[in-house]
């Protein structure tokens, strides 16, 4: 996700900012840089976090992302008294 990161912002180095109507409506290169920077300084942890509530992977889905990423499996979920 970084390499995509630096490529948009490479992109927007070497775009003609006279014409700022490059960007979709309600966009401009404030909103852009924003974007930008919230993806890069973002942890591996709360992109994970993420990712998984955007596709609400189920737990051992989650387990086998944490184990390709080289994280600590996180313990079973407690279960709660009813």
């Amino acid at each position: 996700m970084v390499s995509a990161n630096r490529e948009l912002i490479e992109r927007l180095g070497r775009m003609n900012m006279k014409n700022v109507n490059n960007f979709p409506p309600g966009w401009d290169e404030e909103r852009v840089r924003r974007l930008i920077h919230q993806y890069e300084s973002q942890t591996e942890a709360e992109a994970i976090a993420e990712d998984e509530a955007a596709f609400a992977i189920s737990w051992d889905e989650r387990q086998a992302l944490r184990a390709e990423l080289g994280l600590p499996a996180e313990p079973l979920p407690a279960k709660t008294a009813e």
